[in-house]
């Protein structure tokens, strides 16, 4: 991506991050609830 700033990293890096635990948390609570399965 090209970015110089670490802080700008680091922030990019915790955001990607926060998004992917919720994808994952609301993806395993469906699976929980009966409905869709994660494939792995």
């Amino acid at each position: 991506m090209g970015i110089e700033d670490d802080a700008i990293k680091v922030n990019t890096a915790s955001y990607f991050t926060n998004i992917t635990l919720l994808w994952w948390h609301r993806r395993s609570t469906g699976e929980k609830r009966g409905g869709y399965a994660i494939g792995t």
